[in-house]
Formats: C-alpha cells, sequence, structure tokens
C-alpha cells in the first residue's frame, strides 16, 4: 500500500480523530462512563485501563500535550482508533461522516482518508494473518 504520510503524521491525525470521539462520547472528565469503557478498552489494547482513562481526562481537559509525551499520545490514540475501525460496521455514510470531520477541524481530507485506510489495512493484515506453525 503506497503512502505518503509518515508514522508519525498519521498517529498526530490519530490523536485529533480520537480526541473528536472521546469529547463526543465523554461530555466530563472523570465519568464513570469513561472508567467503564476504559477497563473494555483495556482488554481490546493492550493499554492499562487507568492510562486510558487518564489520556480520556487529558483529551476533555485540554492538557493532552502536559500529560503524556507526543509519541505516546499517539501510540494511544493509534490503538484506539484501530479498535475504533475493528468495532465499525459497514456504514454506507462513513466516507461522508469522514468529510465532514475533515471540513469540521479544518484538516486535509485526503490524509483523513489515508489514515483510515492505513488503519483498515493494519486490521484487516492482523485479523487474516497466516497462523503460527509449530
Amino acid at each position: 500500500m503506497k503512502r505518503t504520510m509518515t508514522d508519525e503524521e498519521l498517529r498526530q491525525m490519530a490523536v485529533i480523530i480520537i480526541s473528536l470521539k472521546i469529547r463526543i462520547t465523554f461530555k466530563n472528565p472523570n465519568s464513570e462512563k469513561s472508567r467503564r469503557a476504559c477497563k473494555t478498552l483495556e482488554e481490546k489494547t493492550g493499554i492499562p485501563h487507568g492510562e486510558i482513562h487518564r489520556f480520556h481526562n487529558a483529551v476533555l481537559n485540554n492538557n493532552l500535550h502536559n500529560s503524556f509525551k507526543e509519541k505516546r499520545a499517539g501510540e494511544i490514540a493509534w490503538l484506539l482508533c484501530k479498535t475504533l475501525v475493528q468495532n465499525q460496521r459497514h456504514n454506507t455514510q462513513f466516507r461522508g461522516q469522514l468529510s465532514e470531520f475533515a471540513n469540521e477541524q479544518q484538516v486535509s481530507f485526503n490524509r483523513v482518508l489515508e489514515t483510515f485506510r492505513t488503519l483498515f489495512h493494519e486490521v484487516i493484515e492482523e485479523n487474516l494473518a497466516p497462523q503460527n506453525v509449530a
């Protein structure tokens, strides 16, 4: 798959994407809803639920840059976005939603599309990887 964005740029876009999702899903920091979701996300991502909850709070408090190093924030965002993609059912309006998102966030629609193509590609590769032969 031909990519034009670096891994760092993809992770930065993932931070933007997952931050919006967090703001839509969790209106207030330290909510019980966030705590419950983080425990489920821990199982799916391998990230400790406390770190995910701290990530949620940092996003909601507009303090991500002080709470996490940029690289770690990108890693967490990437794994959370992958989980979002894995749980995304086939949605015929998905492309339109991504376009609307790009316009609202004032980011390149093509970069959003590339980020999601890369996420989908990674999910498919993991799900269809050959079995280990012992």
